[in-house]
């Protein structure tokens, strides 16, 4: 499913963000398959908005 999205958005000219990465293998294999952007509990859990501006900072 992940190699169709990444051709269909290379096709029409769009960026790719895949959303649920869980562990470091999924973020490898969209790494290594194109993909433009991650997001997902493996990167960070949810923040409040103070909290993203310290990590941000940091």
């Amino acid at each position: 499913m992940v190699l169709i999205i990444q051709n269909l958005a290379e096709l029409y000219g769009l960026r790719v963000i895949a959303e649920g990465v869980e562990t470091e293998e999924q973020l490898n294999y969209l790494k290594r398959h194109g993909c433009d952007w991650a997001q997902g509990y493996f990167l960070s859990r949810p923040l409040l908005w103070d909290d993203l501006i310290k990590r941000l900072a940091g």
